[in-house]
């Protein structure tokens, strides 16, 4: 399975099995399948593995296991996406917090010149020095 997400892709192997009762195998018992060696011989009395069939019952299992399996990866996804997301979040806010005192000092800055030209203007005798 290969899920898109944050701009990058992502692979996943989505492994299911069931027991002969049909149960679903846990992951890890699957997972630790994959490590046991082993060879692929036909069954007794056949010459090929081209004769195996899964019956109906069983296919219809590991899609349902499949399908929930791949659930669970989506879903771990999407949270760790989430978090991500958040992070990000927090770091714009904290940009937008650092901006506006930036800018309330500013205008701070720019409201105590003006009125330091203010007063410059009320102290002023003549015209020329008034308009300056």
């Amino acid at each position: 399975m290969t899920v898109e997400t944050l701009g990058q892709a992502e692979d996943h192997l989505i492994l299911t099995g069931v027991k002969d009762d049909g149960e679903p195998l846990d992951l890890e018992v699957v997972n630790r399948l994959l490590t046991i060696s082993a060879e692929v011989r036909p069954p007794q009395g056949q010459m090929s593995l081209d004769a195996v069939e899964v019956s109906r019952t069983v296919s219809h299992k590991l899609d349902d296991v499949s399908v929930q399996r791949e659930t669970a990866v989506r879903r771990t996804i999407s949270e760790r996406s989430a978090q991500v997301f958040e992070a990000e979040a927090d770091k714009l806010d904290g940009w937008a917090d650092d901006l506006k005192l930036g800018l309330e000092r500013e205008i701070k800055e720019l409201d105590r010149q003006i009125k330091e030209a203010r007063r410059g203007a009320t102290v002023a005798v003549s015209l020329e020095e008034k308009l300056s």
